[in-house]
């Protein structure tokens, strides 16, 4: 059975909470997911159209991250964000996986 995006995303919020984020760890990180649907009733409020599913914390820098399933696309809004942030010097990236997830993080040591 293939995994929803959002399961996908609950696997990676769920792990990277109870690995990284809990008040005991001695280096204690922060993750959270942005709600941007409904997006015409919330931009007036903030809501970026096409913003990452989740935004954490890693080693002192910050991680804009798209959660797709093993056959899902960015929406043109998506890449949009996508190329603002890198714009602006921050780091975007795209995972399909909870494997991926911690790949990406171990790859930065």
């Amino acid at each position: 059975m293939k995994k929803t995006e959002s399961r996908i995303q609950q696997e990676m919020f769920q792990w990277f909470w109870n690995s990284h984020c809990l008040p005991s760890n001695p280096n204690r990180e922060w993750i959270f997911h942005v709600p941007n649907e409904n997006q015409h009733r919330l931009i007036s409020i903030g809501v970026y159209p096409g913003c990452s599913d989740l935004v954490l914390s890693w080693k002192g820098s910050t991680y804009f991250v798209e959660v797709k399933t093993e056959i899902g696309k960015q929406s043109p809004k998506q890449k949009k964000f996508e190329s603002h942030v890198k714009q602006c010097g921050n780091e975007y990236i795209l995972v399909r996986s909870l494997l991926e997830l911690q790949s990406f993080l171990l790859s930065l040591g």
